[in-house]
């Protein structure tokens, strides 16, 4: 200890004193003091270089009482410490580790000065605010969660810090440590909601709702992904809340943001798969699905190729473009969306029901036929699903009149084959759901296609 000589007897006593003084010290480094030549009152904490006290690797120093930071010796604060904005991170960095040891009391009466010092951190790079997450969800779990009495916030009190934690859940980087940093930030803010959810399930509900509405593209992303996160894990208290959620997604289905389409894609199938969709809503979610995956190589290349054409133009504004250009590019939308539908047919039961015989539907449309691929794959896993326990798919597909007659459905499958090296192997797929679908065609075709594609999946 810097400058104190304690003996073993003592050594209780001085801890709990400490322990009181570090504290005031910490809350009036995060929060009283403005400036490097500010006093500070009492026994201070200066600096916290790599854990909180009382870990064992603690380096910290202590300024003597009436001293100001322009007093200080020469030596005592090392250089690489003078900036202000090191010392509020570090002390807050501290206070976030030490926060379980505060009573209760004494965080009542500095969460006033303490939110707003953090909250401020996040206006600072990613590195600030992942270690400012860390500290902030120590103090939502001691504020919110202590089984020493009730939350010393109300909701209405967490609202501002939940209007700042969503923006930074779309901060994110294509490399190196900064895309670690957001990863863990964005881990770490999700327990943030998910410490207000557990204590306030139905108004954190309704807040991310009425977010959605506002149409602001970062806070839309960060809310999707919220509820993304939640809805696994609040599923007890929000179930009853899913016609809610089902029509604030469907306001949602004609965005024009790749960042909001893929974050709503994600949660569609996190809804599918905690029985969130059924019926009619379903059938436009799994339209939603397939239209995004219908996106063709050709419209990946003209926005690769505008992309790098903009940053090119104007490569100084770098920061700026990749928040109006978009870090989603349409080819990762797609591959988002051709995984959803898969899940959808292969590991969720539940939608079977909505996904046969609607999809046969989406094998017509032209503007679809970029994910006729993925469509027949889907179908192949319905056919075999279905053919398990029923002898024939033809009684159950004439029960619905929308669905394509079987002419239809052969004569556009053919056609599609004309190119055997399209993406996902496309003549594959196709050759498989004909083979599967083979009952609802005519006799003749049928026996001949029997015959015949074997043959035609050797040659593809």
């Amino acid at each position: 200890m810097y400058g104190l000589t304690v003996s073993g007897a003592n050594w209780r006593v001085v801890c709990k004193r400490m322990h009181v003084l570090v504290l005031a010290g910490l809350l009036s480094a995060c929060a009283g003091v403005h400036g490097m030549g500010a006093e500070l009152s009492g026994v201070q904490v200066a600096l916290f270089q790599k854990s909180a006290w009382p870990g064992p690797n603690a380096k910290w120093a202590l300024l003597r009482a009436g001293q100001s930071w322009a007093q200080a010796p020469v030596g005592f604060v090392h250089p690489s410490f003078a900036g202000w904005l090191w010392v509020r991170l570090t002390s807050v960095e501290a206070l976030g580790q030490m926060v379980g040891l505060v009573s209760r009391s004494q965080l009542k009466a500095g969460l006033p000065r303490l939110i707003p010092t953090i909250l401020d951190l996040y206006k600072k790079n990613q590195e600030v605010a992942f270690l400012a997450t860390c500290s902030l969800h120590n103090l939502l779990n001691a504020t919110l969660l202590s089984e020493s009495g009730p939350p010393l916030l109300d909701f209405e009190e967490l609202i501002t810090i939940l209007r700042t934690l969503l923006p930074v859940i779309c901060i994110n980087s294509r490399d190196g440590s900064d895309f670690t940093t957001g990863l863990k930030t964005y881990n770490q803010i999700q327990h943030c909601f998910l410490t207000v959810g557990l204590v306030y399930p139905n108004d954190l509900f309704v807040f991310l709702l009425n977010v959605c509405k506002l149409k602001d593209e970062e806070l839309m992303i960060g809310t999707l992904c919220v509820l993304k996160h939640l809805l696994p894990r609040l599923s007890e208290s929000w179930q009853v809340k899913s016609p809610s959620l089902v029509e604030a997604v469907k306001l949602l289905l004609d965005e024009q943001s790749l960042g909001v389409k893929k974050a709503l894609a994600e949660l569609i199938v996190v809804m599918a798969s905690h029985c969130y969709v059924d019926g009619s809503c379903g059938e436009l979610f799994v339209e939603f699905l397939v239209r995004h995956s219908a996106i063709t190589d050709e419209e990946i290349k003209h926005y690769d190729s505008s992309k790098v054409a903009i940053q090119k133009t104007v490569s100084f504004q770098y920061k700026t473009l990749e928040v109006n250009i978009g870090i989603v590019s349409p080819s990762e939308l797609r591959s988002v969306c051709e995984k959803g539908l898969l899940l959808f047919a292969i590991t969720i039961p539940e939608m079977e029901p909505i996904l046969w015989p609607f999809m046969l539907k989406l094998i017509i449309p032209r503007r679809y036929s970029g994910a006729v691929a993925t469509v027949c794959r889907c179908i192949a896993e319905l056919c075999r699903y279905r053919l398990s326990y029923s002898s024939s798919l033809l009684p159950e597909s004439r029960l619905f009149v929308d669905i394509p007659s079987p002419e239809e459905l052969f004569a556009r499958l053919v056609v599609l084959l004309h190119d055997p090296l399209a993406r996902e192997q496309l003549s594959t797929r196709i050759l498989t759901v004909l083979c599967y679908l083979s009952s609802l065609f005519p006799k003749n075709v049928s026996s001949f296609w029997q015959d015949e594609v074997q043959f035609l999946h050797c040659l593809y």
